[in-house]
C-alpha cells in the first residue's frame, strides 16, 4: 500500500525501467528524487494523482514522450526538473494559473552550432537546457 508515503529519494541509483503507473497510488507524496537514472518511456498518467508533490526531480534520465495533461491537476508542485530527457511538444500542462512553479527545469534551449530547434516548447519555465547540457535562464 503505497497511500503512507511521502517521500521517494532514489537520486544516482542505476534504476532503469518504466515508471510504474502504480506511482500515482502515493497520493501523499510530497517529493520524488529521481534524477540521474535510466528511467525511460513516458511519463505515467497517473502522476496527475500526486495533488500534494511539491518536488518532482526526474532530471537526466531516459524519459521520452509528451507530458500527460493528468499532470496539470499536479497543483501544490513548486520544483520541477525535467531537463536532460527526451521529451517532445509541449510542457505548458505546467503552464496554468493553479500551478505555481518557483523552479522549473526543462530543455527548451536550442544550439546555435549546429543550429537545432528546442527539445520542447515551455512558456513557464524558469530555466531551459539543450541537448548539450547547456541551461539558461528563460527570459
Amino acid at each position: 500500500d503505497l497511500k503512507e508515503l511521502e517521500h521517494i529519494s532514489v537520486q544516482e541509483n542505476q534504476l532503469f525501467g518504466p515508471i510504474p503507473q502504480s506511482i500515482g497510488n502515493a497520493t501523499n507524496l510530497v517529493d520524488i528524487f529521481a534524477q540521474i537514472n535510466q528511467l525511460s518511456g513516458p511519463l505515467p498518467t497517473t502522476l496527475g494523482n500526486l495533488v500534494n508533490l511539491q518536488e518532482l526531480f526526474l532530471e537526466q534520465n531516459e524519459l521520452t514522450g509528451v507530458v500527460p495533461v493528468e499532470c496539470a491537476a499536479m497543483t501544490s508542485l513548486r520544483n520541477l526538473w525535467l531537463s536532460k530527457n527526451s521529451f517532445t511538444g509541449g510542457m505548458n500542462t505546467f503552464c496554468n494559473a493553479d500551478i505555481r512553479l518557483q523552479l522549473f527545469y526543462a530543455d527548451c534551449l536550442g544550439t546555435s552550432f549546429p543550429e537545432t530547434p528546442p527539445q520542447v516548447e515551455c512558456e513557464c519555465c524558469t530555466i531551459c537546457c539543450n541537448e548539450d547540457r547547456d541551461c539558461l535562464p528563460n527570459n
